[in-house]
């Protein structure tokens, strides 16, 4: 697999937002035929009485997905790859020889009036656990007509659902990798540290999750910059912060945002430092890019940038120039020199059980939420109760994706700490490697 492939997943957490809430069942969307009884696909499970006398102990587990199979031709392709993902985790456990699981598969059309008959046919089959649906408000409607509160949700492309009970997404902004930088700016000895970032729901909490980490740890928050979402020149904010010199300046953003912002940093850094106040009246304005072919004026980065995953993205670093990056300490969810935390593994397994080659990253989205399910059901009854109990418990579970946690009712991704050397991407903190599914173990 290429470094191209494995660096798809750094664009998924927030990609999967934008695009699950644009596709509507308007615009693009074919009439949908006339609605049919709510039933699960013939080839997905073969006895669908939960009053089966089959023993106890071999009773297969019933594992419920709700993705549009219908409607919007946009949505249906994404379901497909999501279902993709998930009969990819099927057959990797089927290979344990654990609790059998049956997949039962409905199909939501994309129709959000259509989500109660089909929770409630999900409960009546008395499933383990559902994934999905997959847009915002119709994970909003499942887990209001759920007559279980206990029956766990996992979507994994709809927004965040933090404090609804036993509802669960693996399209999770993430504060881990920001907190993870504060812990190590602390450790190095870097106390006070600028905020820069855009005024967007996703970057102000990270912003915010640095912040208090680093206050918790006796730090300082020495200034707090954001901008507009669109901003292109950023003169005023960094006079700002050099103007305090900082010890470092973290700046979760996107590539959008780190195209701007690396050049004009090592401008200005250099331009703070030489207190040449002509020169920075000078400096161009409103340019896409500051210009920087004067390398008497323009340096590498004076200042130590702590950055979300953006910085250290494949796409900025072919667009912008080594030196400019340089130094720079990221927090990754995916490792892409290692194949520990199981991109390369899933890559084979999809393969292996498609018979083709894996277009994009969806998929994994699909193989870790129903991984994330599976993890608990390794031993016990292997109910719905189970499952909501356990799944507060998961850490360390090798996904797809990276390693998973659950903390808060929150889905975690354990971030890595990377920086740029001489161009390359490089781990700051060592990999551990994780615990292999076929070790029979539920990990966690």
């Amino acid at each position: 697999m290429t470094m191209r492939s494995k660096a798809r997943l750094s664009w998924i957490p927030l990609a999967v937002a934008a695009w699950v809430a644009g596709c509507g069942t308007g615009g693009t969307a074919v009439p949908s035929p006339t609605p049919e009884p709510s039933w699960p696909l013939e080839d997905e499970v073969d006895a669908l009485d939960p009053l089966d006398e089959e023993p106890e102990l071999l009773r297969p587990a019933r594992l419920g997905v709700v993705v549009p199979q219908s409607g919007s031709p946009v949505l249906q392709r994404y379901a497909e790859y999501v279902l993709e993902g998930v009969r990819v985790a099927l057959e990797e456990w089927n290979e344990t020889g654990r609790r059998p699981i049956e997949l039962v598969v409905f199909d939501d059309s994309g129709d959000v009036s259509r989500i109660d008959s089909l929770m409630w046919e999900l409960e009546r089959l008395d499933v383990s656990a559902v994934i999905g649906p997959l847009r915002p408000e119709a994970v909003e409607a499942a887990a209001r007509a759920r007559a279980r509160p206990d029956l766990v949700i996992v979507s994994p492309t709809a927004a965040q659902a933090a404090g609804v009970e036993n509802v669960y997404t693996l399209n999770v902004v993430d504060t881990e990798g920001a907190a993870a930088l504060a812990r190590h700016a602390l450790d190095a000895g870097m106390t006070r540290v600028a905020l820069l970032y855009p005024r967007s729901p996703e970057y102000t909490r990270q912003a915010r999750a640095f912040a208090e980490v680093l206050r918790s740890g006796g730090g300082e928050i020495v200034s707090d910059q954001s901008f507009p979402v669109g901003t292109t020149t950023f003169r005023a904010q960094m006079r700002v912060i050099f103007d305090v010199r900082p010890d470092a300046v973290f700046i979760p953003a996107s590539e959008r945002d780190v195209l701007q912002i690396a050049p004009q940093l090592a401008y200005y850094a250099r331009l703070s430092m030489e207190e040449d106040t002509a020169a920075m009246k000078a400096a161009p304005q409103g340019e896409p890019v500051v210009p920087l072919a004067d390398d008497s004026v323009a340096a590498p980065i004076e200042v130590q940038v702590l950055g979300s995953e953006a910085w250290v993205s494949e796409g900025v670093r072919a667009q912008v120039e080594p030196r400019y990056l340089e130094g720079v300490i990221s927090a990754v969810p995916l490792v892409p020199f290692s194949s520990e935390v199981g991109w390369q593994d899933f890559v084979r397994l999809y393969e292996a059980t498609h018979r083709r080659s894996l277009e994009n990253a969806l998929p994994a989205l699909g193989y870790d939420a129903a991984k994330l399910i599976l993890s608990t059901l390794a031993s016990g009854e292997g109910d719905a109760a189970q499952v909501a109990e356990l799944i507060g418990t998961v850490d360390g579970l090798r996904g797809a994706t990276g390693v998973l946690g659950v903390r808060g009712g929150i889905v975690v991704r354990r971030p890595f700490l990377v920086k740029v050397e001489g161009g390359k991407v490089v781990p700051l903190t060592p990999v551990e490697p994780t615990t292999s599914p076929d070790d029979g173990e539920r990990d966690h």
